[in-house]
């Protein structure tokens, strides 16, 4: 029986926009998380240039920092730049999914760790939102919500490593993965919304 060209053709146009999509989304994860892992570095770089006047506590805070940055964020952007290279898709769940296990006793730390990262993507993410439906001028919000996707998608990631820190389900993993829209959609929708009511009660 003949397949239905109209059918066919269909199919191969969702193909190539999804194809078109996934990429557009692994390039501007891995830009924005090197930029979140660069921002890092600038700052823990920048206390510990003060590292005399810092009380012992303080000097604890930044050993601490440093060991995470360098084990985790610095890992993490150089694993999405080696795996971008090879052209293994998708970049982010393909460098979650590889990391080990770490102890069992380290891993309630490791996930937490994530997890910041993770809100602070997806705040970023929803203020850039409300900030471009806030904006008048159409270049400033078409950067606004080009900036609000790109750490949407590195906030997708970090949270990608919080649930492959937490468990070795690979079922759980995809489960997580696949909702990644909504919650992209979900940032979206908290920063239209916020626009919207500052709005309403502007005079």
């Amino acid at each position: 029986m003949d397949a239905n060209p109209a059918a066919e053709t269909f199919a191969k146009v969702g193909f190539g926009l999804a194809r078109v999509v996934g990429t557009f989304e692994d390039w501007l994860s891995l830009v924005f998380a090197a930029t979140v892992t660069l921002s890092g570095t600038f700052g823990l770089v920048a206390r510990a240039s003060e590292w005399e006047g810092e009380t012992p506590p303080e000097r604890a805070i930044i050993v601490i920092w440093a060991i995470g940055w360098i084990t985790l964020d610095c890992w993490y952007t150089a694993r999405l730049i080696l795996i971008a290279v090879r052209r293994r898709r998708p970049f982010a769940l393909t460098a979650a999914c590889e990391r080990w296990m770490w102890p069992l006793l380290l891993r309630p730390v490791v996930v937490l760790w994530w997890l910041g990262h993770f809100i602070v993507g997806a705040l970023s993410a929803a203020t850039l939102h409300f900030l471009a439906f806030r904006n008048t001028a159409q270049n400033t919000r078409v950067l606004d919500v080009l900036m609000a996707a790109g750490f949407g998608f590195a906030a997708n990631g970090f949270l990608m490593l919080a649930v492959c820190a937490a468990t070795r389900s690979a079922r759980v993993r995809l489960i997580v993965w696949r909702f990644r829209a909504a919650i992209d959609i979900a940032l979206a929708f908290i920063g239209v919304l916020l626009s919207q009511l500052v709005r309403s009660q502007m005079p």
